[in-house]
C-alpha cells in the first residue's frame, strides 16, 4: 500500500496543481498512520480524549 500511495504522490507532484501537491505532501507525512489504519482499522482517538 505504501508503494501505491507513493506512486500517487509522485503523479500529484507532476501536476501544476498546488493544492494537489500540498495534499501529496500531507499524505507522505502521514503515510504510516494511513496504512496502519487501512490494515487494522484502529485509531488512538479514545486515548486522546
Amino acid at each position: 500500500m505504501k508503494a501505491e500511495l507513493e506512486q500517487w504522490c509522485v503523479m500529484a507532484d507532476q501536476t501544476n496543481m498546488t493544492y494537489l501537491k500540498r495534499f501529496a505532501k500531507s499524505l507522505r507525512k502521514n503515510k504510516d498512520g494511513i496504512c496502519n489504519y487501512a490494515k487494522h482499522q484502529l485509531t488512538s482517538a479514545r486515548i486522546e480524549e
